[in-house]
């Protein structure tokens, strides 16, 4: 292959490159989104404060940028900073807002977390066994089985019933293990939701 067979190409040359994707005038916003992208609390609120003030300018877009990653962190910065320097910081009416956002959240949480037909609470409960590892063989009591609690580690959440000891499998079946498993399955099915154990 000779040297006359390679093509070169023409000089480049300022109207040979490609027309910018973003402006100068939008360097802010570009600065801005490296930032953001993973912002400190203590970012958001100097930056907030400086557009406020007037010190930064920033687009709208921009400026809704950063109130949406504000509110995000808002329960982060409300509990690690006093609420009047964050009011005084983000502006009375903006933070009684996100303030009030928090509050309905976290009581929305709150109502999830407790059955209202019951009253009881529906977080999964710590028995103490929890800890415990079944997988090489064992028993557990019936109250480290039951539906609603955290459950020992390997325990297969569809035999539950298998691992208790036969007594108290007797006591709360009426039965053996043998003629528990020698019935049909939508029966065994049956008698574990009975006994919380499905």
């Amino acid at each position: 292959m000779s040297m006359s067979s390679f093509t070169t190409s023409p000089p480049l040359t300022p109207n040979a490159l490609p027309p910018a994707t973003r402006s100068p005038s939008n360097l802010s916003e570009i600065v801005l989104s490296h930032i953001l992208a993973r912002p400190t609390p203590e970012i958001l609120v100097s930056i907030f404060q400086s557009v406020t003030e007037g010190t930064i300018y920033l687009d709208e877009s921009s400026i809704n940028l950063l109130r949406r990653k504000i509110a995000e962190r808002f329960p982060q910065m409300s509990s690690n900073y006093d609420h009047d320097t964050l009011r005084t910081a983000l502006g009375h009416s903006y933070f009684e807002r996100l303030f009030q956002v928090q509050t309905s959240r976290e009581a929305e949480v709150q109502r999830f977390r407790t059955n209202t037909r019951t009253g009881s609470i529906c977080e999964k409960s710590k028995t103490g066994w929890e800890t415990v590892d079944v997988r090489n063989g064992g028993n557990l009591p019936y109250r480290a089985l039951v539906s609603g609690v955290v459950f020992p580690v390997g325990v297969e959440i569809s035999k539950r019933e298998s691992y208790l000891c036969e007594e108290e499998f007797k006591e709360i079946f009426g039965m053996t293990k043998a003629e528990f498993n020698d019935l049909d399955k939508y029966v065994q099915v049956r008698l574990k939701k009975e006994k919380k154990l499905w």
